[in-house]
């Protein structure tokens, strides 16, 4: 179980450490909402993503949610490959419609009707992704 703590946490660092380059790449972010100040409202703003076609991702999901106090609402179990490497085309119908979609249904997120410079999304209650074991890390490059 250990082992599947130190991925979830690495995950943890890699979303953090692209947030940080993308903000060289473009630039400083705009400022954020007040910092939660309690585990629970961090625990609000925690989504934690698992393949459920891993029984180790989805009981990983499930101790990290107890552990957190990260509501079973906040939990996503998507039905992708087990492999570490995804096509582009299955990681958009597998991961990223089915996120997108769920975002949506439970009011994560409020969407622009156009697409901007900024991109599409104009508020999110969701402030962290969490990355379960058996979730692909890798998109194969498409010619």
């Amino acid at each position: 179980m250990k082992t599947h703590l130190l991925r979830a946490l690495c995950a943890i660092a890699l979303l953090a450490l692209s947030a940080s380059a993308q903000e060289e790449a473009t630039g400083p972010l705009p400022p954020a909402t007040p910092k939660a100040r309690t585990a629970a409202e961090l625990a609000a703003q925690t989504v934690v993503v698992f393949n459920q076609n891993d029984l180790d991702s989805t009981g990983l999901a499930g101790f990290y949610a107890e552990k957190r106090g990260i509501s079973a609402e906040n939990l996503i179990g998507l039905k992708c490959t087990r492999s570490e490497t995804i096509s582009r085309d299955e990681y958009d119908r597998t991961i990223a419609e089915p996120l997108r979609r769920i975002f949506a249904e439970r009011k994560w997120w409020k969407l622009l009707k156009e697409t901007t410079e900024a991109g599409k999304v104009e508020a999110t209650q969701i402030r962290f992704v969490v990355l379960m074991r058996g979730i692909p890390l890798k998109i194969a490059q498409t010619e």
